[in-house]
């Protein structure tokens, strides 16, 4: 099936089309499987290591159990939003598009070349 995957306005697969018509590989269920075996015997091992005389080997073991009971903690960004003077910068771009080698500088208008 080679059908382009077509989509509505607003970006959404629309009915009968897939990016991947075939689904998720096999294989990767296969391997989900098998851990899940494991997971048990993995766990408790684990839990074994928070009682480890290796302060870092205890501490990893358990943040590993309080991940999966509670989840990671979440984490604080800090981010610095500057929002650009549109007004300015149309400003600038019909003086450029007209030929005037101005720039403005807050609020001013400064003859010379802009560098880009």
């Amino acid at each position: 099936m080679n059908e382009v995957a077509e989509r509505d306005t607003g970006g959404r697969w629309l009915p009968g089309f897939t990016p991947n018509p075939s689904g998720r590989p096999k294989i990767v269920e296969e391997i989900k499987s098998l851990a899940r075996q494991h997971a048990p015997e993995a766990f408790k091992r684990v839990c074994e290591l928070v009682g480890s005389e290796d302060e870092r080997t205890a501490l990893a073991a358990a943040q590993e159990i309080l991940n999966r009971a509670y989840g990671r903690p979440t984490q604080a960004i800090e981010q610095t939003v500057e929002y650009p003077d549109i007004k300015q910068l149309y400003l600038q771009a019909v003086q450029l598009a007209n030929g005037h080698n101005a720039k403005v500088v807050e609020g001013r208008t400064i003859d010379g070349e802009i560098e880009w």
